[in-house]
């Protein structure tokens, strides 16, 4: 449900100072390009190993982390809701 809301800000916003970027941290590889055709993304997504996700202390997901230009976490969101959109853009 996320995937067209994040498509959506990262149009908005591609020739800004901005990005978003998408951490698969699903059991294999290969399985990225039909999770990006499946999904129509736009961004870019890497494939994560699951240690990422403990590294992360993810409790769930989807998780969205807002990381500034020194490379540190700004922001952290641990659930989609209705306003979504809003409050990533404001963040």
């Amino acid at each position: 449900m996320s995937n067209p809301i994040l498509n959506k800000i990262h149009l908005r916003y591609v020739y800004q100072p901005f990005s978003i970027v998408n951490i698969y941290t699903g059991d294999k590889l290969e399985q990225i390009p039909s999770y990006v055709k499946n999904n129509q993304l736009k961004f870019p997504v890497f494939f994560g190993a699951r240690i990422l996700s403990s590294e992360f202390k993810t409790v769930g997901i989807p998780n969205f982390y807002l990381i500034d230009f020194d490379g540190k976490v700004a922001a952290i969101v641990n659930r989609f809701y209705g306003n979504i959109e809003k409050d990533l853009v404001k963040k």
